[in-house]
């Protein structure tokens, strides 16, 4: 058991430095999902307290109703995207929003352990940059998948 126990740890270090990673370059809400065994980090909250647009209360239920969406059904989540996709306003599956965008990519932990990534932010968050950087991860990553 301690054997097995090894990897989980250093998967779950993984998953939290790169939900921080991801929000320190895209400069949004980060939510990294490893959904075999549910690891989910977030990092990011305090640059969407900054942004203007995501101040007011209904914005803030519309994050949280997402969050809440990812982190209980990554699978579903995962099934939307074969690399990366972006759902800006109201086109986010699953709930109905108004005034954020999601960009999401699916792919594996080196261990073959299904991961999800999605950067939340405004709707005139920088798309070029968040995709890129979901773009990044996934090729990284993606020869982990298993076919």
């Amino acid at each position: 058991k301690i054997e097995h126990a090894a990897p989980d740890m250093h998967e779950e270090k993984l998953a939290r430095e790169l939900a921080h990673t991801l929000a320190h370059l895209s400069g949004t809400l980060a939510v990294v999902v490893c959904h075999e065994r549910p690891i989910i980090h977030e990092a990011g909250f305090s640059q969407l307290v900054r942004m203007r647009e995501l101040t007011e209360g209904h914005v803030a239920s519309d994050v949280e109703r997402i969050v809440d969406i990812i982190e209980e059904q990554p699978r579903a989540v995962s099934a939307l995207t074969e690399e990366v996709a972006v759902f800006i306003n109201g086109e986010i599956p699953f709930t109905r929003t108004r005034h954020v965008s999601m960009v999401v990519t699916a792919s594996a932990l080196p261990s073959g352990q299904p991961l999800l990534a999605a950067l939340i932010g405004p709707v005139r968050m920088p798309y070029n940059r968040t995709v890129g950087v979901l773009q990044a991860l996934h090729h990284t990553f993606s020869n982990h998948v298993h076919a």
